[in-house]
């Protein structure tokens, strides 16, 4: 490992993190078909997890749509109130939502300055 201030640093960690970020890139930039990512906050700092979201965003086109699962509160911060679905477990049922309050939680943002991932773990997405 590389010795930085007293830390060891792994480079085969940091070749695992280029990889997975390559990857991402890879498949956002070049495929035109609708496709999934599975929590894609694994193993990436906070600013890279925006950039998923920017870079997406950047690449959609009307008929694409890309199904995006995550636990990142830095995820949902980078999201729209439109571009979510909450998906939750009620009465042993898999429910999946739009937020039914999207205006009212663009306001909020663009006044507050929160982002919609605050507005999640508050309970605000809920209908």
């Amino acid at each position: 490992g590389v010795h930085l201030r007293n830390r060891i640093y792994c480079p085969t960690k940091w070749v695992h993190l280029s990889i997975k970020w390559i990857s991402l890139m890879l498949v956002i930039m070049t495929d035109d078909s609708t496709y999934s990512i599975e929590e894609p906050e694994n193993y990436l700092h906070p600013l890279m997890q925006s950039e998923v979201i920017s870079v997406m965003r950047s690449k959609m086109a009307v008929e694409k749509f890309v199904i995006l699962s995550t636990h990142s509160e830095t995820i949902l911060n980078s999201a729209r109130p439109e571009e979510v679905i909450v998906v939750s477990f009620e009465n042993d049922k898999t429910v999946a939502s739009r937020p039914s309050n999207v205006d009212i939680l663009s306001d909020e943002i663009a006044r507050t300055g929160f982002g919609l991932g605050y507005y999640y773990n508050a309970g605000a997405l809920d209908d």
